[in-house]
């Protein structure tokens, strides 16, 4: 299943980012964060610490900066 996931977010670097025009506040960028965290912690952890992330870059909230899993 982490294959499968990092499958699919490297389908969307590769095809689907163009059409995103948002540019994420972290370093890494989400896409990269969430490869890093499925290699860490595993598929369901990893989805559960993606999404977060997302969460935090697309809220008004947070200045950005670097965030590592």
């Amino acid at each position: 299943m982490t294959r499968l996931g990092i499958l699919a977010i490297r389908f969307y670097q590769s095809h689907l980012r163009q059409f995103h025009n948002r540019q994420c506040i972290y370093t890494p960028s989400c896409s990269h964060y969430g490869i890093m965290a499925l290699q860490k912690y595993g598929f369901l952890n990893g989805c559960r610490f993606t999404y977060l992330r997302i969460r935090r870059c697309n809220g008004a909230l947070f200045k950005g900066g670097e965030d590592y899993p």
